[in-house]
């Protein structure tokens, strides 16, 4: 595990990291035509409301269907292009966008691997930190499947299940927190985050 000390960075910031499909945007399967790209409810509001607090935002999504051979990385950049181009249109912003595109049992040769950025394991919010000087004790992360809750854990952050994730039966580990919706959970981190 990496572990950023204040030393070496002079200023951290806390960050809000949001799984996409089911969180950010409508969960279709395996999504990667941008014109099925849809927002859901509140969500560029509640960005816009972390933005203005200070809160650095970071997308952190598993990508399976790249490995699966539904679609190329590119699709997935056009996806995730589109849905920033949403939340700009309303004044919201993204930080960083991080996708794993690996499987282990993936039928594309290059992304049938073991990795350490597929969640649950916490490599994309490690490099996220390492990127963009995040202090990840004092942030959050936002899912809504248990493997979102564990990367969180592994990493350091206080976690937020959110959605029909809320439905799961004794997560492992359990969530720090537990909200119906992205915009809900917003409303929890301002009341308790220190920017």
């Amino acid at each position: 595990m990496v572990r950023i000390s204040r030393e070496e960075v002079p200023y951290m910031r806390p960050a809000v990291f949001v799984d996409r499909d089911g969180v950010l945007n409508e969960d279709t399967a395996y999504a990667s035509d941008p014109k099925v790209a849809k927002l859901l409810p509140g969500v560029a509001p509640a960005i816009k409301r972390l933005n203005e607090a200070g809160m650095i935002v970071i997308v952190v999504s598993n990508q399976s269907g790249i490995a699966r051979g539904f679609h190329t990385e590119s699709d997935t950049r056009a996806f995730n292009a589109e849905l920033d181009a949403q939340l700009r249109a309303e004044g919201a912003r993204v930080d960083g966008w991080y996708y794993c595109p690996h499987l282990p049992e993936g039928k594309v040769p290059e992304y049938a691997m073991e990795c350490e950025c597929r969640k649950p394991k916490p490599g994309m919010l490690l490099q996220a930190a390492r990127e963009h000087d995040i202090d990840i004790a004092s942030s959050f992360i936002v899912g809504d499947k248990e493997s979102d809750i564990a990367a969180g854990a592994a990493a350091g952050a206080q976690t937020i299940l959110v959605g029909a994730g809320t439905s799961i039966s004794d997560p492992q580990p359990p969530p720090t927190h537990l909200t119906a919706d992205l915009p809900e959970a917003v409303e929890l981190i301002l009341a308790r985050a220190v920017v």
